[in-house]
C-alpha cells in the first residue's frame, strides 16, 4: 500500500449542487463535496451509478445542467480524458505514428514495435494511451475504467504504469474493481448519481 505523496503538488476538488440529466432524468445530483488528492483521486460504483458522466464533466466534455464544479492546482496542469474502449484513444492506425505525434518517440523506442493497433490487447493500448498522454506533456490523466475487458494479467500491468507514473502524473480513474483502492488518496463512491 502506498499513500506517499510525490511528485505534483496537491489537487483540490470541489462539487457544488452539481447536477446533470438527460431527457429530464438526473443522472449526477451531488450536493456538496470537497476533497484533495495528489496521485489518485477514484471514483467507483456499479455500472450506471454515473462513474463515467461525473468524470466526463470533470474532464469538460459534459457540462453539468446546473451547479459547478471546482478541480485546482498551485501550477499550471493539462488534463486529458482517456476512453474506455481503447481504439477511441488514437488517431492514427498505427503505434508508431502515435508515438511521433506525441513528439517522444524516444520514450518508446525498441520497447514497442511498429503495430497497428488492432495488433495489440487492450490492455496494451490502455497502458499505451496513459504514457503517451504523459510524454504529451498530461500531468492529469482522467481514466474511464481502464480495467474494463481486461484479463487479471493486462489488469495488473495496467494498474503497474498507473502505480510507476503517480509523481509524474496525477490520475482521476472510473473503476468498479477494488484493484487500485489501496492507492487512492481519495474514493469518491457513487450510486444512482448521488454520493453515498
Amino acid at each position: 500500500m502506498s499513500k506517499e505523496k510525490r511528485g505534483l503538488p496537491p489537487f483540490f476538488l470541489s462539487l457544488d449542487n452539481l447536477s446533470f440529466e438527460i431527457n429530464k432524468k438526473k443522472i449526477i445530483n451531488i450536493r456538496e463535496y470537497r476533497a484533495s488528492f495528489n496521485n489518485l483521486l477514484l471514483i467507483k460504483g456499479k455500472i450506471g451509478s454515473g462513474k463515467t458522466t461525473l468524470l466526463k464533466i470533470l474532464a469538460d466534455i459534459f457540462f453539468p445542467t446546473s451547479g459547478k464544479y471546482l478541480l485546482n492546482n498551485e501550477i499550471n496542469f493539462k488534463k486529458i480524458y482517456i476512453h474506455s474502449f481503447p481504439f477511441f484513444n488514437f488517431i492514427t492506425g498505427r503505434i508508431a505514428d502515435e508515438m511521433l505525434l506525441a513528439g517522444k518517440i524516444s520514450e518508446f523506442e525498441g520497447k514497442m514495435p511498429d503495430k497497428a493497433i488492432d495488433e495489440l490487447s487492450g490492455g496494451e493500448l490502455k497502458k499505451i494511451s496513459i504514457l503517451l498522454s504523459i510524454n504529451s506533456g498530461y500531468n492529469l490523466i482522467l481514466a474511464d475504467e481502464p480495467f474494463n475487458m481486461l484479463d487479471d494479467n493486462e489488469m495488473e500491468n495496467v494498474k503497474n504504469t498507473i502505480i510507476k507514473q503517480m509523481g509524474i502524473a496525477s490520475f482521476i480513474v472510473t473503476t468498479h474493481e477494488d484493484i487500485l483502492d489501496d492507492y487512492a488518496d481519495e474514493i469518491i463512491r457513487l450510486e444512482d448519481g448521488c454520493i453515498i
